[in-house]
């Protein structure tokens, strides 16, 4: 039987949301499957003991591939992993730097590859030969899997800038999803609250990098507007970034300095919790130049938590969020509607209750790893040159 060879710079640790959908997806496919070529990290050994797939560490710092001497190593390794002649197939997490090495390694090998697109930036290249070289690495993809329409659209545009054909049905759209089994309603409100010294009171949750894109600034707005009306409510902002400092100064210059708490990154193993602790997650991301909110990780994991969502209508995410169904999309840019919305669903118990159902519910059916994974998996068996294992439940 073949194997998959992932060569990907994103990958835990650290754990954020991109090196984390690759960790789930890798956890549902068949025993055998696949392996990860990455970089080496700080705090790597203790993680990739405990999974089931092997995982190669080059001795590469994150980043150095893309000089010549660490590309060249990364590079090597690869070709010597390829030339035993059980991998099928390449699934590359860069189309720039992997990318390259993917494209190297199929004219030497004949092993097809194929990127994924989740929320990078499909930028353009700064030096003159990655410019030329782009297109033919576009080119000889045998497939592009996309975690949203949205970042499909920005891949054909993307071709269309640089170039290279059209990728036509090379492009598969396939959605990525959440843990159900991780994240659940079942988790006790009462105990979760205890776990992080909160009271009773209406709790709104933001799960994310505090960078300007992410929009806290506006979400404190909104939530000052609601101060006299819900004076028992607070908000909680999980994430480091750094705009911290100018956000805390901006939480007490609008007086709700006090209701607002600033939990820093969260571990990934106690955010279950956390989410079980909140009423409505609120994600405000707004449009900058070059980057646009695709198919954020943190509204899908409040959508299985069984808590309505709160976010931005830019991007991917009305792709998630059903709009008056699992929660309610607003302009990220208007402190105002994103206060409305939030004081509707502080209102009424019965739609938060209602929204967090049909929330949960599409993730059960449609927004989950394993129907995700199932779905790529498919997508590398039709193109890898050697059969792989058979799917199958875990």
């Amino acid at each position: 039987m073949g194997t998959i060879l992932l060569l990907s710079r994103t990958f835990p640790p650290p754990d954020g949301g991109a090196q984390r959908r690759y960790a789930n997806l890798c956890r549902f496919f068949p025993p055998g499957s696949i392996e990860v070529c990455t970089s080496r990290r700080e705090g790597a050994a203790a993680f990739d003991r405990g999974q089931a797939y092997p995982i190669h560490r080059m001795p590469v710092d994150p980043n150095a591939e893309r000089k010549p001497m660490g590309f060249l190593r990364w590079t090597a390794w690869a070709l010597g992993r390829l030339r035993r002649g059980d991998v099928g197939v390449v699934w590359v997490g860069d189309l720039h730097s992997t990318g390259r090495m993917a494209w190297l390694l199929e004219r030497l090998t004949g092993v097809p590859y194929g990127p994924s697109f989740y929320g990078e930036l499909i930028r353009p290249e700064k030096r003159l030969w990655m410019r030329r070289l782009a297109p033919r690495v576009f080119d000889r993809a045998s497939f592009f899997l996309a975690n949203s329409a949205h970042i499909g659209e920005r891949a054909r545009d993307y071709a269309a800038r640089i170039g290279a054909r059209p990728p036509g049905p090379r492009l598969r759209v396939i959605r990525s999803g959440a843990d159900v089994e991780r994240f659940n309603p079942r988790r006790g409100r009462a105990a979760a609250r205890a776990a992080f010294g909160l009271d009773d009171g209406p709790l709104i949750l933001t799960v994310a990098r505090l960078i300007p894109q992410k929009g806290v600034d506006d979400a404190l707005r909104a939530f000052a507007l609601l101060s006299g009306e819900h004076p028992d409510a607070r908000y909680a902002i999980a994430g480091s970034g750094p705009l911290e400092a100018e956000l805390r100064e901006l939480a007490e210059r609008l007086g709700i300095g006090a209701r607002v708490l600033f939990l820093g990154q969260v571990p990934y193993e106690r955010m279950p919790e956390l989410y079980a602790a909140a009423d409505i997650h609120l994600l405000a991301s707004r449009p900058i130049p070059l980057w646009n909110e695709n198919f954020p990780n943190a509204c899908l994991e409040a959508m299985a938590s069984g808590i309505p969502v709160v976010a931005g209508a830019v991007g991917g995410v009305p792709e998630m969020v059903a709009d008056g169904v699992s929660g309610l999309l607003v302009n990220p840019r208007d402190p105002i509607a994103i206060a409305a919305a939030l004081r509707g669903l502080l209102d009424d118990p019965q739609l938060r209750a209602a929204m967090g159902a049909a929330g949960r519910a599409r993730v059960e059916r449609e927004l989950n790893h394993e129907r995700a994974a199932r779905e790529i998996y498919a997508v590398f068996a039709a193109c890898s040159r050697v059969p792989l294992p058979a799917w199958g439940p875990r």
